[in-house]
C-alpha cells in the first residue's frame, strides 16, 4: 500500500492503533518510498516511549490533547500548555494537536501552542447531520474560514 499511497501524492500516514513499538516494519516500507510517518502522543505518554515516537515520526507528532474518546469537547485541557511545553524537550518535529477541538475559540487557543490544529469530530458530525450536499459544504466551508480566521486573529 505505501507505494499506491505515494504514488496518490500522499505525503504522510497515521497508523492509530499501531504502537510504535511495534511499527518496525510499517516504518521500513514507509522510509523505502520517502513515505512519511506519523505517530501519537498524549498527556500519559512517558518519557522513553516519547523518545521512540520523536525518533519514528518523521512528518509531525499528533499530540492527542486529553485522555479519553474522541469527540466533540466543551473545553479544553486547563494543563494543555504545561504538556506541550514539556513534550517540547524531546519532540522538535512539529506538534499537530487535536482530540475533542470543536469551534474556532478553541482551535486558536491550541495554535498557541501548537504548529497544527486538528479538527475531526466537528467535521464529521457536520457531514453526518447534513445529507443535502450543497448545504454540507457550504457548512464546511464556513466552519473552516471562522477557524482560520480566529487562528489569525
Amino acid at each position: 500500500y505505501v507505494h499506491l499511497a505515494k504514488e496518490s501524492g500522499i505525503a504522510a500516514t497515521l497508523t492509530v492503533d499501531l504502537p510504535v513499538e511495534e511499527a518496525a516494519d510499517y516504518i521500513r516500507l514507509h522510509r523505502s518510498v520517502q513515505l512519511e510517518t506519523v505517530f501519537l502522543a498524549s498527556p500519559t505518554t512517558g518519557a522513553e516511549r516519547l523518545k521512540s515516537i520523536a525518533e519514528a515520526s518523521t512528518a509531525f507528532v499528533y499530540y492527542v490533547s486529553r485522555t479519553g474518546v474522541t469527540g466533540e469537547r466543551v473545553e479544553l485541557s486547563e494543563t494543555l500548555g504545561q504538556e506541550v511545553e514539556k513534550i517540547r524537550e524531546t519532540i522538535k518535529r512539529p506538534l499537530a494537536i487535536g482530540f475533542g477541538i470543536s469551534n474556532p475559540d478553541q482551535a486558536k487557543a491550541v495554535s498557541l501552542f501548537g504548529d497544527a490544529v486538528v479538527i475531526g469530530s466537528a467535521y464529521m458530525r457536520m457531514i453526518l447531520d447534513h445529507h443535502q450536499k450543497e448545504e454540507r459544504e457550504m457548512l464546511l466551508r464556513k466552519f473552516t474560514r471562522s477557524c482560520i480566521s480566529a487562528i489569525r486573529e
